[in-house]
């Protein structure tokens, strides 16, 4: 399949009329996913502030200026800085990536993920006003939701499929 006929729902952003401005429900649903042509797109949508969150996830160093934090962050997703990256994320982090890069829709659905895996994966850290303080590398690849078009055709060359949903079940009633 390629990533347009996967993405049946939600639009793009570069379909959105020029300055428009995009703000999603905090619970929304499929037909108002935005879907990012690029990391660089989704990236400068993004303030100074929580792109620096995300910069410290992975950089000591971190520029003030916007245009240079996105150049940085999205050079850290391509080639080798990409599967470096991949390798530093923990188990619950892999498995959200997984599950959007193999899923039909191609985004991340939190309920099905907390009710598959038990848990949440890492986001990072937020403030009593939900600013991001700190962040987890998981916010460099998964953007309102969704992994930029670009990204996700890098990560479906390599990253594994996620284990199948499965409940346990009893012989005999308890």
């Amino acid at each position: 399949d390629t990533i347009d006929e996967r993405r049946r729902h939600g639009r793009r952003i570069s379909d959105l009329p020029s300055g428009a401005s995009v703000t999603l429900p905090r619970m929304a649903r499929r037909d108002d996913v935005v879907w990012w042509p690029t990391v660089e797109e989704a990236l400068s949508r993004l303030t100074v502030r929580d792109l620096q969150a995300r910069a410290t996830a992975i950089a000591t160093k971190v520029p003030s200026r916007k245009p240079q934090l996105v150049a940085m962050l999205a050079e850290q997703l391509e080639g080798e800085r990409l599967h470096a990256l991949w390798e530093r994320l923990g188990e619950l982090e892999r498995a959200a990536i997984a599950e959007v890069v193999h899923s039909p829709d191609c985004w991340f659905d939190a309920a099905r993920f907390r009710a598959k895996y038990g848990n949440d994966p890492d986001w990072g850290e937020r403030d009593r006003w939900s600013s991001w303080v700190s962040a987890s590398p998981l916010q460099l690849f998964l953007y309102d939701r969704v992994i930029p078009d670009d990204l996700l055709a890098r990560l479906q060359e390599f990253v594994p499929r996620p284990l199948e949903a499965a409940l346990e079940s009893l012989d005999e009633r308890p």
